[in-house]
């Protein structure tokens, strides 16, 4: 469970915790007190659950490389991927890969995980044992996507950022599904959630005014609690088994309630003219590039 010691992560990982019996869970995230703190809840909660912790920046790739490792090393099978690691930015930020903060969280680490683990995924779905990724982040709100500028270093707004990433995860999932029949992809709209802390680095006036608006719009929200019991369902239900997806795609786009969200006419579009090919190519070299330059 990566970006698991905050938010909706961390909810989910609660009544996974809770509700599945012996569970084996791996834990990633960057800030260790918050993970100390979660850790002896949780093994209050289920003293036989195995909860392992591992502190990384998953904005770097390098660290996404290293951990999932250790993570395959020590697992054998993974039976579910859940990725909720997050931060909104209002300037492009890079990172010492030349990667955006936000695009990296949002995308290119995420599916750095799927690509790493997937053999780990494969093992469990070829047992016929759940296998499952899930990405919290915005199915149904894809955006347009900058062909000629796909890191962003000269169009990047928040909105921008936001909508590419979303876009390319449906893309890069839909790909994914298609090249991987027994593991079953998720992405996931959580809604507009209460109790998270998404805003915190716009600055105090922003967090301030976005705490007053969540307030006003409590009747339209759910509670973080609300929502990790929401997608511990949408993790381990059957009604998500790669066979139940809906044609013509493969993978599944959620939202908050669990159903299936409309193709948009641009992505639709992506998905025939080839954007959807250009996506995964790119990604590819990313990671290519990224490795050598790490080597």
């Amino acid at each position: 469970m990566v970006g698991a010691t905050s938010g909706i992560g961390k909810a989910t990982c609660r009544e996974l915790v809770r509700n599945v019996p012996r569970p084996t869970v791996y834990i990633v995230g960057r800030n260790e007190s918050r993970a100390s703190a979660l850790l002896v809840e949780l093994r209050a909660v289920n003293p036989a659950a195995q909860i392992h912790f591992f502190r990384e920046d998953v904005a770097l790739l390098e660290n996404v490389d290293d951990v999932c490792k250790r993570i395959a090393a020590e697992a054998g099978h993974v039976n579910l991927l859940f990725l909720s690691a997050n931060v909104l930015r209002m300037a492009r930020s890079p990172t010492s890969e030349g990667i955006d903060q936000m695009m990296a969280l949002q995308y290119y680490s995420r599916v750095r995980f799927i690509t790493n683990l997937l053999p780990n995924l494969q093992r469990a779905g070829s047992k016929g044992e759940l296998a499952r990724v899930v990405s919290v982040l915005g199915a149904g709100k894809e955006g347009k996507i900058f062909h000629n500028d796909l890191l962003l270093e000269q169009n990047f707004s928040l909105s921008n950022c936001a909508a590419q990433a979303i876009c390319m995860t449906s893309l890069a999932f839909e790909h994914l599904a298609e090249e991987n029949g027994a593991v079953s992809f998720l992405h996931v709209s959580p809604g507009v959630v209460r109790g998270t802390a998404i805003t915190t680095g716009f600055g105090r006036v922003v967090s301030a005014v976005s705490r007053v608006l969540m307030t006003l719009a409590i009747p339209f929200t759910v509670s973080v609690e609300e929502s990790g019991e929401r997608h511990l369902y949408f993790s381990t239900n059957k009604s998500y088994e790669p066979t139940r997806a809906q044609p013509p795609l493969r993978s599944f786009r959620l939202d908050f309630k669990g159903q299936v969200c409309p193709i948009p006419d641009l992505l639709a579009q992506y998905l025939k003219d080839g954007t959807q090919n250009e996506v995964w190519s790119h990604t590819t070299d990313i990671f290519t590039s990224v490795g050598r330059k790490s080597a």
